[in-house]
């Protein structure tokens, strides 16, 4: 079941990656290297995490 708080956060998360592209490369790759282990944390707690693909990122499912 999805809950208003899954939504947002898959919404935050989508917004993250657009900022991530956004930022000069430098900022980027710092920012990078602390959400990396916050989305390896999130897909080890997820049960089932519907995707259109293997490859597709877990907020994007």
């Amino acid at each position: 079941m999805v809950t208003g708080h899954d939504v947002l956060c898959v919404d935050f998360r989508g917004h993250l990656e657009t900022v991530l592209h956004a930022l000069p490369r430098k900022s980027a790759r710092e920012l990078r290297s602390l959400v990396r282990p916050l989305d390896r944390k999130i897909l080890a707690r997820a049960k089932a995490l519907p995707a259109h693909s293997p490859d597709a990122p877990w907020w994007r499912a």
